[in-house]
């Protein structure tokens, strides 16, 4: 049993799983090995992501205002540091690698403070600013790593590709977590409707906010739109949603259940 899980990611190879939990402002860390049914604590972590393989982590560690930015090796015990920064200052930001070694750093999205997203490349330490500062900015990416979703209160949602370069055309208004990809293909769960009094993303953070969701289909290719699924009547307000197959597996935020749909 885990009390207050703040934070899950998936391993590159899928049989580990990154997680935070306690107190949000000093979370503790460890690793599940999926196949072993295991957990492995980690040592004076702040805040960490995978790397390029399932055993690597690129994170921030240290304690107090000496905190350094590291790729840890996970072959080790305790884990072996390889020092990118000595002195990493950013905190309360979001950390998610790309591949090619590159480092995507972002600022937490509020509706008050425009947030920015920098990318870092971990071979010559060169970090450049990807998206300018928006209020309540932030950006998702596919589990493929191909897109980004994302999201800020000037220009809503958008689709971005790896590269930052391009957008798709979406005729849609969404939210980054509604969203997957795999095989050129993204799945949106979209809303009906949204309140003029909600507070994006925030109270969408803080499950303030719950929808009923239409479900979309976008072939990056053609940039073709097809609405899959008319979510009236049936109480779906979609996160997380991966193709696996001919099946289309998601979160309902409404009973945190997971759910399973047929795609053919």
């Amino acid at each position: 049993t885990i009390n207050a899980l703040n934070f899950i990611e998936v391993a590159p190879g899928e049989k580990k799983i990154l997680a935070a939990f306690g107190d949000p402002l000093a979370p503790s860390w460890g690793i599940f090995d999926v196949v072993d049914k295991v957990w492995r604590p980690l040592p004076d972590f702040q805040n960490a992501t995978w790397g390029a393989s399932d055993e690597k982590l690129i994170a921030v560690v240290g304690s107090g205002n000496n905190l350094s930015l590291v790729e840890a090796d996970l072959t080790k015990t305790p884990p072996a540091y390889k020092t990118f920064i000595k002195d990493f200052r950013l905190k309360s930001v979001e950390l998610s690698y790309l591949p090619e070694n590159r480092l995507i750093i972002a600022e937490a999205a509020a509706s008050n403070y425009e947030s920015s997203i920098w990318q870092l490349d971990l071979k010559t330490l060169t970090m450049n600013l990807v998206l300018a500062p928006q209020k309540g900015q932030f950006v998702e990416w596919s589990a493929d790593r191909n897109f980004g979703f994302g999201w800020n209160v000037r220009d809503g949602f958008t689709i971005i590709t790896d590269d930052f370069k391009a957008t798709l055309p979406t005729v849609f208004e969404t939210l980054p977590s509604k969203c997957g990809s795999a095989e050129g293909r993204i799945y949106c769960f979209v809303p009906q409707s949204v309140p003029e009094t909600t507070k994006l993303p925030e109270d969408y953070f803080m499950k303030k906010f719950f929808s009923i969701d239409d479900l979309f289909l976008i072939d990056a290719e053609t940039d073709n739109t097809t609405k899959l699924l008319d979510g009236s009547g049936l109480g779906i307000d979609g996160k997380s949603p991966r193709a696996l197959g001919k099946k289309l597996y998601f979160i309902n935020r409404y009973d945190n259940y997971l759910y399973e749909l047929s795609l053919d």
